[in-house]
Parts: structure tokens; sequence; C-alpha cells
């Protein structure tokens, strides 16, 4: 059972992409699991959360924002509106389950105090300039097999639909979202001060990313030497701590360019890009299109997206 039938008529925007609307694929239902051997290769995005456990073999991930290889082991969350697909895969077995957070009732607010949640759930997709945008966490054997037993359990509640069944549906989803936050700190080894000393750095980038900032001050708010800060940020996100400061302005920065009409060179002195054309250089390496390029292209995909909605 997949989620992608090839046998649909699914829309499709300008660029090609396939758009999978929840209403296809979670028909009143705020969570759904699903479980399949070497996924489609067509690009696709959708409009609800998309969390990926990779089973057993390999391959590619590929988004709009570059690749990464993934393998036997790797979890990680593919929000809405990120096009993506794979290749390159090598007897590739995933499991994903599709949900929808503002609709489901879970007291999931505790997990921000794990690491490991903020990686998944990050408020910006973080990540090193080759990847794909998306974080992953990767675990060992024993972690696999305990996922792999809530997913299992998911999928019977599903599929039976017993008395209670939607209950016992969370709260097996509730248990593997825990197992996978609790699961960084368990494959690194770092500290819970190493966690409160990225969170302050973080927190304060992400409340001043604005503003002109120095690894020099970053440092001074984390309370750690210039070269245990880059090695805490290289171990935590795979980039350094300037890397992450880039990231966040140029997210900003596209969400900007997507929700309002301010000028590009506005877009990039409110990101804290002094030079519009540094900015634009950035922006076209990350999105692999210029800034008003990508504007277009999101008003484009928007106006397709709505068009087929008024069709059904």
């Amino acid at each position: 059972m997949v989620y992608y039938d090839q046998n649909r008529n699914y829309s499709m925007n300008n660029d090609g992409i396939t758009l999978i609307d929840r209403k296809e694929v979670l028909p009143g239902l705020p969570l759904r699991i699903f479980n399949f051997r070497q996924p489609n290769e067509i690009p696709h995005e959708h409009n609800f959360h998309e969390l990926v456990l990779v089973r057993r073999g390999r391959g590619v991930h590929l988004t709009e924002n570059g690749e990464s290889p993934i393998r036997r082991g790797d979890v990680f969350l593919i929000p809405p509106g990120v096009m993506h697909t794979y290749s390159s895969v090598e007897s590739l077995e995933i499991a994903n389950v599709l949900f929808v957070p503002e609709e489901l009732r879970l007291p999931v607010s505790e997990l921000a105090e794990t690491e490991g949640y903020h990686l998944l759930f990050p408020p910006v997709r973080r990540f090193s300039g080759g990847g794909s945008g998306l974080n992953h966490l990767a675990l060992n054997d024993s972690q696999l097999r305990r996922a792999e037993e809530e997913m299992s359990a998911m999928l019977i509640e599903q599929q039976h639909r017993n008395p209670g069944w939607s209950f016992f549906l969370q709260l097996h989803f509730m248990a593997l979202l825990g197992l996978v936050c609790r699961a960084y700190p368990e494959r690194t080894g770092a500290s819970e001060d190493e966690f409160d000393r990225l969170s302050q750095v973080t927190d304060y980038i992400e409340a001043h990313y604005a503003e002109p900032l120095t690894l020099d001050g970053l440092s001074k708010i984390g309370s750690r030497s210039k070269c245990t800060l880059i090695r805490m940020f290289r171990r935590a996100y795979n980039c350094t701590p300037i890397g992450y400061l880039l990231e966040l302005r140029l997210e900003r920065a596209a969400e900007l360019l997507r929700d309002t009409a301010l000028t590009v060179t506005e877009v990039a002195m409110r990101c804290g890009f002094c030079d519009s054309n540094y900015f634009t250089k950035l922006f076209s390496r990350k999105y692999r299109m210029p800034p008003r390029e990508y504007r277009q292209a999101r008003f484009d995909r928007k106006r397709t997206a709505s068009g087929s909605s008024e069709k059904l």
C-alpha cells in the first residue's frame, strides 16, 4: 500500500511537480501510516507532514535544495510544500507516517526539551550546503527495531479499526516520536550541558538573525571558545554557527518572497544581508534559481493548486 497511486490523476504545477493533497490520502484523518518498497521517483510535494523511516536498503533523497544519501535506520521529516523524490534506490524499503500536527491532540510540548525534537522539527529547515535541506537522525539497530514495533502496531490499529483504534494509533505515534527524539543524544553522546549551550546560541540567532552577528559574539553567548562552538554545531547540525545563521536568513527570505510584495533588495535587508547581490548569489545556490524566479514559481504553484482545489 502506498499513498502515491500512479493510476490516479493528481494535480501538477507548471514545473511538472505532482501535487498531493491531504484530502486524497488523509480523508477525514489527521494521521496515517504507509509501508512500501522502492518508493516512486516522481517529483512531488504535499500539504501535510511526512515522517520517513528507512527500514532497509539505501538510496538518495532529493529536494529542491539538494540531495542526501539515505540508508537503513535514517529518520527525517518532510514538511509541507517541499518538492522531493528518490533516486539510485537499492532494495529501499521505507515507512511513512503522514500527519497534520495542528489536528493531532497530542501532548508533545515536553518533547521540546529534547535536542532530537529540535533537529527533527526545527523552526527552519537547517542543513549544510550540500544536503537535501532536511535533518536526518540515524537510529542504531536496537532503536530501529523499537521504532518498527511502534509502526507495526500503528499499521495493525489502522487496518483492523477495532474500538478505540484512533486513540491507540496516536498513542503509538507518540511513542515513536519520543523514541526518535531521545535517540539523538544516545547516538552522539552529547551532554545536557552541550544541548543547553547550543540552545542558547540557536535561540539567540533565531531572535537576532537580521542583526550583524559574529562568531566571537556567538561564542560568548554560548560560553564556549570559537573552536568548541564550531565543533558542537558541526556535530549537531552539520554546519558552522555562521552557516546556521546564513541558512536561517535564507529561509526567512524565502518566506518573505512567498508571502509579501517586498522587493528583493528589501527582503535582503530585512534578513540581514547588506549586499543584495551577495544575497542573490547565496539564494540562487540554495534554491537553484534567483529570488525573482523563485517568487514567480511559487506564485504559479499556488495558483495551480488553488485552481485544482476549486474543481474538487
